[in-house]
């Protein structure tokens, strides 16, 4: 027979809830932070359980942005073709109610990116899923499109400064690559549209992505400890819940 659990409250926990929490920062570095810490909702949402905090500087290594590129692209899919008339004499068929159609959603499925060749800047690739729903039966149907959308920076912006670098610029983006370790992106759907056109009918989806580079930094930040001392495991979800590099295309 096992231990028994214990459920109830800890000595520590009830003089954490009899005396006001105090977060003290001389230099007022850290005034978001101790609101948070002090506030007694969030401590109760947060599990804080110190009842003082210290506004400290802190060694940490991190990945610290470089330079950002924002891409902004509108992506043009055709139409599923149902309600298409029948075949003309090349076997061509027309949607014929493209106004039938909702566009119900927008995915990001995959994403990745690698360096150009010439280090000139970087080629994206962005996986997009787009459901569309048909009106024109009963049920109605669903339908999916899947497609990858690729493009190249090669025009970035240092950070925080805003400075331009591409090839041209002093210095360059190939020498600002010499200090880069890998890359995240910002990925916003922005709109999905369907354009009911009679000569190319389409749904129109609005992309922008916001490409980072960074490099593995060490820096010095002024932060607070808002649990005891503590053991801290991470996990990466993997699966289906990951957003991994796009799969290669199955067509030529």
């Amino acid at each position: 027979m096992g231990c028994p659990k214990y459920t109830g409250m800890g000595a520590r926990d009830v003089y954490a809830q009899q005396v006001p929490p105090t977060c003290t920062d001389p230099t007022d570095s850290c005034s978001l932070c101790c609101a948070v810490f002090t506030d007694p909702d969030l401590r109760a949402a947060f599990g804080y359980q110190e009842d003082t905090a210290v506004c400290e500087c802190h060694d940490i290594c991190v990945e610290d942005v470089r330079l950002i590129c924002v891409h902004e692209e509108t992506v043009s899919l055709q139409l599923p073709g149902v309600d298409a008339l029948a075949a003309n004499c090349r076997g061509r068929r027309i949607v014929t109610n493209a106004a039938a159609f909702t566009c119900l959603d927008v995915t990001v499925t995959c994403a990745e990116e690698n360096l150009l060749p010439d280090c000139s800047g970087v080629e994206n690739e962005v996986g997009l899923q787009v459901v569309l729903e048909s009106t024109t039966t009963t049920p109605p149907m669903i339908f999916l499109i899947n497609t990858t959308v690729t493009f190249e920076c090669t025009q970035f912006f240092t950070f925080p400064d805003g400075q331009l670098r591409n090839s041209g610029s002093t210095p360059s983006i190939q020498e600002e690559l010499t200090l880069i370790d890998g890359s995240c992106k910002t990925i916003i759907i922005e709109s999905c549209e369907v354009i009911p056109d009679p000569t190319c009918p389409r749904v129109e989806v609005g992309l922008k992505v916001i490409d980072k580079l960074w490099k593995f930094e060490n820096l010095l930040v002024s932060a607070i400890r808002p649990y005891p001392e503590n053991i801290t495991v991470c996990t990466v979800f993997g699966g289906n819940q990951l957003i991994g590099p796009c799969p290669p295309s199955p067509c030529p």
